[in-house]
């Protein structure tokens, strides 16, 4: 099975086998939240055309290492995509990326008051490619 990493993730929230206390801590709390699993949720990321290859084709397993931001608007993803996103990517990953997570991808409930459709996918969440339509 390939990875595909994001890039738009802080490394320190990565994880990796020498994972430190604070993201032990913070990966447990993600979990203690409520689930969102009802909802169809979508993010963004931006890869390298090698990413964007592998995401592109139908049956595709892919895992994200890090923590995957989404939200239940799909208006707020794109916002993402055109602002932060794109002011903070890595330089070779020049592919945009709107991903949809479907209701069988377990994901936790982060809604606040600034934040009113957030929600998060574990690092490592096994994921496999259902479709692909390009916008071009």
């Amino acid at each position: 099975m390939r990875s595909v990493t994001s890039g738009n993730i802080d490394i320190n929230l990565k994880t990796k086998s020498e994972t430190n206390f604070s993201v032990h801590c913070f990966l447990k709390e993600i979990k203690q939240q409520p689930d969102a699993s009802e909802f169809i949720v979508f993010s963004t990321i931006t890869v390298t055309s090698s990413g964007y290859e592998l995401l592109s084709s139908k049956g595709s397993r892919v895992i994200d290492l890090g923590v995957q931001s989404a939200s239940v608007a799909r208006k707020h993803a794109e916002d993402w995509l055109s602002g932060y996103l794109e002011a903070n990517s890595d330089i070779n990953a020049r592919q945009k990326v709107i991903l949809v997570f479907d209701k069988t991808v377990p994901k936790y409930n982060l809604f606040t008051g600034q934040l009113p459709s957030h929600v998060l996918v574990s690092p490592s969440t096994d994921l496999t490619v259902a479709g692909y339509e390009d916008s071009e």
